[in-house]
């Protein structure tokens, strides 16, 4: 997770809630900071995003304790980080779930889970698209 010192303008921090509203709140603060950005890598940085926060909502050891998110916007680049206090390790794959991170590694271009003080999740999209269709004009 980078430095809170060290953030810049292209840089945004959000303290979520841990509850049932963090990951449409996690959704947006990504769309406000990928403005200008290819809409592939934007619904993918979504989708990722939604998915690493329901985990720490649904598997974090503390409801009451905050999720810390930081978006940064780079050159054609969005990398985004999520930390929670969690200390639990999420399920297997089953029935009832526990497909997100493997959602999150089939459209992230980068990613990487930390166990330090509870969990940092790190992200990064590109865009990936190489030329457009007519209908995309």
């Amino acid at each position: 997770m980078p430095d809170v010192n060290q953030l810049t303008e292209d840089t945004v921090r959000h303290t979520l809630t841990s509850d049932r509203s963090a990951p449409a709140v996690a959704r947006q603060a990504v769309r406000e900071a990928a403005v200008g950005l290819p809409r592939d890598l934007v619904e993918r940085a979504e989708l990722a995003i939604s998915e690493i926060v329901t985990n720490s909502v649904r598997h974090g050891t503390d409801p009451a304790s905050a999720i810390d998110l930081v978006v940064e916007r780079g050159s054609g680049r969005l990398m985004v980080w999520v930390r929670d206090g969690g200390r639990s390790s999420a399920p297997a794959n089953s029935d009832v779930g526990g497909f997100g991170l493997a959602i999150v590694a089939s459209v992230a271009d980068e990613f990487a889970i930390d166990e330090g003080d509870g969990w940092t999740v790190r992200v990064a999209f590109t865009s990936r698209v190489v030329g457009r269709r007519r209908d995309d004009s």
